[in-house]
């Protein structure tokens, strides 16, 4: 079997049957959209933004998870970092957008924030612990065991990030809980099949 045909099989054919000189055709109907899941820009400077700069673990356990999504949740976590940035530099309210992978049982929350927050004095204190309380909760909500935060706001001209990784397995907590019931901080999480190749004509 050719190459090509292979490789269209692999991306848009039907996987519960056996590959076809046909399925070639499904490079050619294949959308180039790497700047729509291309995180590479994004995650490469994480290293100087997390929350524990001296825990250099922490870069690379947050470099795992993503290495084990698909193009498709890479697509997904560039739509909500760019939202992100879209609400700071408009300097708009916005709950924090929040993606659940059932199957790594790791979450991502993304935090904008505005700009009366990150001009206080105290907002090197503020940001991380803004950070952890949003991945603490949107881990505890998804009964994950793990998740990832991201939190930017703009501090005059520059963009401020910070990253964390928070791991340890969900046990139920009734005080947290309770919390959460009074001042829920997130939009629902909706279930959605996401495909990681777009084409032509879709």
């Amino acid at each position: 079997m050719p190459e090509p045909a292979i490789a269209g099989h692999f991306i848009g054919g039907n996987l519960d049957i056996p590959p076809s000189t046909d399925s070639a055709k499904h490079l050619h109907r294949l959308v180039q959209d790497e700047e729509e899941w291309d995180l590479a820009p994004i995650l490469r400077g994480m290293h100087d933004h997390l929350s524990i700069p001296e825990f250099d673990d922490e870069y690379y356990d947050i470099l795992i998870e993503f290495a084990k999504l698909p193009r498709s949740m890479w697509r997904e976590v560039k739509k909500r970092i760019l939202l992100c940035i879209e609400k700071v530099t408009k300097d708009e309210f916005a709950r924090p957008y929040r993606i659940t992978i059932p199957h790594t049982g790791c979450g991502f929350v993304f935090i904008p924030v505005e700009s009366e927050l990150a001009a206080k004095p105290e907002w090197p204190t503020i940001r991380l612990r803004a950070l952890q309380n949003f991945t603490h909760a949107h881990k505890y909500d998804q009964r994950l065991s793990k998740c990832i935060g991201f939190l930017v706001a703009k501090v005059g001209k520059i963009f401020d990030i910070l990253w964390c990784q928070i791991d340890y397995e969900w046990v139920e907590d009734v005080e947290f809980q309770r919390t959460l019931d009074e001042n829920f901080p997130f939009r629902p999480v909706k279930g959605a099949e996401v495909h990681g190749y777009r084409f032509v004509g879709d």
